[in-house]
């Protein structure tokens, strides 16, 4: 007894001579691989994953009538039986019903003619069983603000995941519908594409799709990573201004990004583990999450990632390398893991064959290595690979290693911190913005001694709550290694250090725009040359990418999927490669199961993914221009008592030399001696001519010759400052006794008459210098009002004029 759902042929008087598909195997669907050179095809699927083709059930029937009106009106009614909407189920007298449907046209052949009274009609009715769809199903889904609906369901054979490191990650997906289907903006989809992540990728737009007939919509979608909601965050300080400045490590900025995406978002990225970093002063205008993740990444040179927790929530990682070694061997063959193996064409602007390496201009003297303005080293520039150049010319390369200079880090021994509200009269007069001391019992050599004219030397913060800031330092104490400093005021006008945040013992800072003594600059041009030879090896050996695709067949018995970032080893003795390879880009066709890779050790960025960096650094330095434009025209245009008030002392009238120029940078010996500086002064004597009537005759009468600035008395006005608080009298004159003497000129010619003065120390004297002078007449000019010859010091008194006028 054959049925169609309900229906019993029998009902319409229709019989089934013969019947044929009822009890066949459907043919597979072939997704096998043929291995050209070894055992031909390969039909890799697990039995639970098998599909197959649709199959016919082919029924010969025949209906039968007493008349040609009542033929007519059961073949109509059977007809109209036939017809319906969706599947069918047929149930045989033999075998299990099956659903299907019928499609294709039913031709009736009448056996009899019009006028007999039995009237027959053979007929042939071709069902179609479907088979297991060539896609997969596809749920498409929907967060409402409350809860998460299922919008639709598409069967998909073309859904694939692309990843890049440290770029974009995505999925695209091409399915056919019957029906307009109301997407919208923000639908998504949940995809596994390594055996562990349920990834959630969403519609960043309206769909697009192509109307090809009132039933045949067919969309071509494109789906963004959860990742990509940090760009949709604007990234704003505290007080959500997103132009500012901001002194801050990786892991601070991470935190600010996560607070950012908060503001608006679920909690989606928590902070995960983050390599530790220097502090720096950074500059934001106007920048997303993610562009500030990736950016800062690549000026601290390093990657990240979003670690997978649940479906919607991620860690973002910072490391050196995003990079898990998989105990994976993969080479061409089956059962070994490839399919496919090529190699594409290296990149020349990574290759490097001469290498001119440079460190920063931090903490290098005037002249350094005849008027270098960066640390280098001997032998630079360094070559290597040198066959390279037969038939290529040689590759030349210029690198800054801006984070080499001379420096010395060391710890704070002690630091004392008063603010101005806590300073005594006293104090506030030598410190009107306080006391920031800072001290380093290890210091080994004397900081006033590697001063670079025109700069302050500054001390830099490398750990603590100020690591970053950078701060001047007032005045330097040899004798005790106290550094005074100078707070440093941001552009809102905060003091740093202030009551909050400080610098304690143990915090580590380096010294900067200073003359470093030569065993640093040593150190530092070591630490140069190691690092360019560690680029020229890098460099030096042209790298290729290479693409593969690997065997489904082979994921079966090793499952675990891939990742960017992860390395692998490559095998293949036609390429001569044998080690491993790093995961720089990745495709998982999720329908297919197999992935496509490309291996490479950086990040391989598309042609539109560099323009793009290269306009957003662009951009960002011509708005960074435009916005300080007009402050600095702003700062140019100084009034007048802007500038008084930025040179003189609050306290007084005297110039601020402190915060203006280094110490001993204006010393009075370094005026010249002719300016009417009254350095050199005499003390009861006088000279006399015509002694006795005699024109040829001079006295001295004895007195005493002073100078006012002696250069061994002299001291800094630090120094100067700790003596007198000391109760001690700071005076640097050194005087010589003049004894009355009588010179006779030996001719009639002008005569020069100078006291030389005795520089040698005399320990007998009181204050262990000589005070002897010696009055001397020459008759030539000296062309200096002092000379100094022999440890004798000669001090030009006057000229006698010719005599016999």
């Amino acid at each position: 007894m054959w049925k169609l759902d309900d229906i019993d042929f029998k009902t319409y008087h229709v019989r089934v001579t013969r019947a044929t598909g009822v009890l066949d195997m459907p043919r597979l669907l072939d997704n096998s691989h043929d291995w050209l050179d070894l055992d031909g095809r390969d039909y890799w699927q697990p039995i639970t994953d098998l599909k197959y083709h649709d199959r016919e059930i082919v029924l010969n029937c025949y209906i039968k009538a007493n008349s040609e009106a009542q033929f007519k009106s059961r073949l109509n009614a059977f007809f109209a039986a036939l017809k319906a909407e969706g599947k069918r189920t047929l149930a045989p007298p033999y075998g299990d019903p099956v659903e299907c449907y019928l499609d294709k046209h039913v031709l009736i052949e009448r056996k009899t003619k019009y006028v007999t009274n039995y009237q027959i009609g053979v007929f042939v009715l071709r069902f179609t069983v479907p088979g297991d769809p060539a896609a997969i199903e596809v749920t498409i889904k929907r967060w409402t603000g409350e809860q998460n609906i299922d919008v639709t369901t598409v069967f998909s054979s073309n859904l694939r995941v692309q990843k890049a490191l440290q770029g974009d990650i995505y999925s695209t997906i091409s399915f056919e519908s019957p029906e307009k289907l109301e997407l919208k903006y923000f639908d998504y989809i949940e995809v596994n594409s390594n055996g562990n992540n349920k990834d959630i990728f969403h519609l960043a737009s309206e769909p697009n799709y192509r109307k090809q007939s009132t039933n045949k919509y067919i969309y071509d979608l494109r789906l963004e990573h959860q990742g990509t909601w940090l760009g949709n965050s604007q990234f704003l300080n505290l007080n959500n201004e997103s132009d500012f400045f901001i002194h801050a490590n990786l892991e601070e900025i991470i935190e600010i990004i996560i607070v950012n995406h908060n503001r608006s978002w679920w909690n989606n990225f928590h902070k995960g583990s983050i390599e530790s970093t220097e502090r720096r002063l950074h500059k934001f205008s106007g920048e997303d999450c993610l562009s500030v993740l990736r950016r800062l990444c690549a000026e601290y040179k390093l990657e990240y990632e979003f670690k997978y927790i649940q479906a919607g929530k991620y860690y973002i990682n910072v490391a050196e390398q995003v990079a898990n070694d998989r105990e994976v061997t993969l080479e061409y063959g089956k059962g070994m893991g490839l399919y496919e193996l090529s190699r594409e064409p290296f990149d020349k602007n990574d290759l490097c064959t001469i290498l001119y390496a440079f460190g920063s201009n931090k903490n290098l003297k005037p002249g350094y290595r005849g008027g270098l303005g960066r640390l280098s080293f001997d032998n630079n520039p360094l070559s290597n690979n040198q066959g390279l150049h037969d038939g290529a010319g040689p590759h030349e390369r210029t690198v800054f290693f801006d984070d080499i200079f001379p420096q010395r880090t060391a710890e704070v021994t002690a630091y004392e911190q008063k603010l101005t509200e806590s300073l005594t009269p006293a104090e506030k007069y030598r410190h009107p913005n306080g006391i920031y001391k800072l001290t380093d019992s290890s210091l080994n050599f004397n900081l006033n001694d590697y001063l670079l004219g025109g700069l302050f030397a500054k001390v830099r913060m490398k750990t603590g709550n100020l690591a970053g800031y950078e701060f001047e330092i007032q005045m330097y104490d040899h004798d005790t290694k106290e550094m005074f400093l100078i707070p440093f005021k941001d552009e809102r006008g905060d003091m740093f250090p202030n009551s909050l945040l400080t610098i304690t013992s143990g915090d580590e800072y380096t010294l900067v725009d200073i003359d470093q003594p030569e065993s640093y600059v040593a150190i530092a041009e070591a630490e140069l040359e190691s690092a360019a030879e560690a680029y020229l090896a890098n460099y030096s050996i042209p790298k290729f990418p290479y693409r593969c695709i690997v065997d489904p067949a082979y994921m079966i018995e090793n499952p675990g999927g891939f990742e960017v970032g992860d390395r692998v080893t490559i095998v293949d003795e036609d390429y001569g490669i044998d080690g491993l390879f790093r995961i720089s880009n990745l495709t998982y066709d999720v329908y297919r199961k197999t992935y496509e890779f490309v291996l490479s050790d950086v990040a391989r960025l598309t042609r539109r993914q560099q323009m793009e960096m290269r306009i957003d650094t662009i951009e960002r330095a011509q708005e960074a221009m435009r916005k300080d434009q007009p402050e600095n025209t702003r700062k140019d245009v100084e009034t007048t008592n802007e500038l008084r008030n930025r040179i003189l002392h609050p306290n007084g009238d005297f110039i601020k030399c402190d915060p203006l120029f280094r110490n001993e940078s204006i010393d009075p010996r370094m005026l010249a001696y002719d300016t009417g500086v009254p350095q050199f002064y005499l003390s009861d004597s006088l000279i006399e001519t015509n002694i006795d009537n005699d024109e040829d005759k001079v006295r001295i009468e004895g007195g005493t010759i002073s100078i006012s600035n002696w250069e061994g008395g002299t001291l800094s006005r630090f120094e100067i400052s700790k003596m007198r608080q000391a109760g001690m009298e700071y005076n640097p004159t050194r005087t010589w006794i003049v004894k009355p003497t009588t010179l006779t000129l030996p001719t009639k010619e002008g005569y020069w008459i100078y006291a030389k003065c005795n520089l040698r120390a005399d320990p007998g004297e009181g204050d262990g210098w000589s005070k002897e002078t010696v009055i001397v007449a020459y008759p030539e000019h000296l062309e200096v009002k002092l000379e100094i010859e022999d440890q004798w010091l000669f001090y030009k008194w006057g000229h006698i004029s010719k005599g016999g006028a």
